[in-house]
C-alpha cells in the first residue's frame, strides 16, 4: 500500500468492508418472507421490487409498454437517422445503435407488446401461455429488478469486493470453468439469488473490459440460468418441497459439470475473447505478485479501490463519482431517489395506488370490451356446414 497514507488506507479499508456488506446482504444472502400466506425465500433486492411492482399496480402494464415503445423509436432513430451524428462513447450510441437483426427484433417487440397490452391479435401471440406470461409476469418483475440493482449493484461493484475474490478463486475457477476469479460473485449471484442479478453483473463487467466477450457468454448460459427462487418455484409447481434440498442439490451438481464441459465444446469454445474496453493487465489476469498470499493480495487490490471510490459524501473527484454512479438515461441514484420523494409528497402513497387502481380497471375494461366484440363477432359470421 505505498503511496497512501495511512488514515487514507483505514478509510478505505471501512468503505470496502461496509460497502460490500450491503452489498452483499442485498445481492447474497436469502431471507424468508411471507407472501400470499405462504412462507418463500427470497433475496432483499427481489423482495423490494416485487414491493415495487406490487405499490405501482395497474400502472405497471402502461409502463412496460411505454419503454418498450420508446426504446423501439429510439432504436429506429439512432440507427438510421442519427446513426452518424451520435457520439460513438455515448450512453444513446450504445443503448440504441444497433445493427440489422437487432432492429429488427426491437420494432417487432413493440408490434408483439402493443398486441398483447390491447389484448388484439393471433391467440399464440397474446394468449396467457405467451405473450400474456411475458407481459403480466415476467416483464415487471425484470423491471422492477433491473431498476433496484441499478441503483445498489455499486455497493457490490465498486468497493472492492471483486478485487479481493479475484485472486482468491482465480486458481478454482480458471482450470476449471475457464473464466476469472471474480466471476464466482456473478455465480453465487445467480445460485442463491437471482440469474437477472448475474447476468447484470457479468454484463457490467463485460462492458468495463474485466470479462472477454466469451467469458461472459459462457457465465451468462451456464450459470446464470438456475437460481434458488426459480428452483423453488419449480418445486412447488411438481410437488417437491418436502425433497427440496435433494432437488436443488442436484441442479447445482448438474450445472456445475455442465459449466465445466460447455466452454470446451461448440460454440462456445469458438466465441473470440474479445474485450469492449482495455483495462490494464494486471487486473484482468489477477497473477500474484511474488512474496504475497492470494487473500493479502486481494485485500491490498480492494483497499485500494475502496480508498479510490466515492464515500457517503461527494468526493473531490466528481467525473469519477460520476461515472460510478451515472444509471439509465444519465440518471444519477440522487435524481431517482429525489423524484421518488417528490412524488410520494404530491400524491401519497395511498393516493398513487388509488390511482394505480384505477388504471389498471380502465385497461382490464378496455381489454374486456375488445374481447367481447371479438366473441360477439365470431358468432355473428356466417358459418359454412
Amino acid at each position: 500500500m505505498n503511496g497512501f497514507k495511512k488514515v487514507d488506507i483505514v478509510r478505505g479499508r471501512i468503505k470496502f468492508i461496509t460497502m460490500s456488506l450491503l452489498g452483499i446482504i442485498l445481492f447474497l444472502i436469502p431471507i424468508p418472507v411471507v407472501q400470499d400466506g405462504q412462507h418463500q425465500t427470497t433475496l432483499p433486492i427481489a423482495f423490494l421490487a416485487g414491493l415495487l411492482k406490487d405499490w405501482l399496480g395497474g400502472i405497471m402494464p402502461i409502463l412496460i409498454v411505454t419503454i418498450i415503445t420508446v426504446s423501439g423509436i429510439l432504436t429506429i432513430l439512432c440507427s438510421t437517422i442519427y446513426k452518424n451524428k451520435l457520439n460513438p462513447q455515448g450512453l444513446m450510441s450504445s443503448a440504441f445503435n444497433v445493427k440489422i437483426g437487432w432492429l429488427v427484433l426491437r420494432v417487432l417487440a413493440v408490434f408483439f407488446s402493443w398486441l398483447t397490452f390491447l389484448n388484439i391479435g393471433p391467440e399464440m401471440i397474446k394468449s396467457e401461455d405467451t405473450g400474456g406470461l411475458v407481459f403480466s409476469s415476467l416483464l415487471p418483475t425484470l423491471v422492477a429488478v433491473f431498476l433496484f440493482a441499478a441503483i445498489f449493484l455499486p455497493l457490490l461493484m465498486e468497493y472492492g469486493l471483486l478485487e479481493l475474490i479475484g485472486p482468491i478463486f482465480r486458481p478454482i475457477m480458471q482450470p476449471l470453468f475457464t473464466l476469472p476469479g471474480r466471476s464466482t460473485v456473478d455465480n453465487l449471484a445467480s445460485f442463491i439469488g437471482d440469474g437477472t442479478v448475474g447476468v447484470l453483473i457479468t454484463s457490467r463487467q463485460y462492458g468495463e473490459g474485466y470479462y472477454s466477450r466469451r467469458e461472459a457468454t459462457v457465465i451468462s448460459t451456464t450459470f446464470s440460468v438456475v437460481s434458488i427462487t426459480f428452483a423453488i418455484v419449480i418445486a412447488e409447481t411438481i410437488r417437491m418441497q418436502d425433497q427440496f434440498f435433494y432437488f436443488y442439490l442436484t441442479v447445482v451438481i448438474s450445472c456445475l459439470i455442465a459449466a465445466m464441459i460447455m466452454p470446451r465444446i461448440w460454440p462456445l469454445k469458438n466465441i473470440p475473447d474479445e474485450y469492449a474496453k482495455e483495462v490494464s493487465e494486471e487486473a484482468r489476469n489477477e497473477q500474484l505478485p511474488e512474496g504475497k498470499t492470494a487473500l493479502k493480495y486481494g485485500f491490498d487490490l480492494a483497499t485500494e479501490v475502496g480508498i479510490k471510490s466515492p464515500g457517503f459524501k461527494e468526493t473531490n473527484d466528481i467525473k469519477q463519482t460520476e461515472k460510478r454512479y451515472k444509471i439509465m438515461a444519465g440518471l444519477s441514484i440522487w435524481h431517482v431517489v429525489i423524484f421518488a420523494i417528490v412524488v410520494i409528497l404530491l400524491f401519497g402513497t395511498s393516493k398513487l395506488k388509488n390511482i394505480g387502481k384505477d388504471v389498471g380497471g380502465a385497461v382490464r375494461d378496455f381489454k374486456k370490451s375488445v374481447r367481447e366484440e371479438d366473441e360477439a363477432a365470431s358468432l355473428n359470421s356466417p358459418r359454412t356446414i
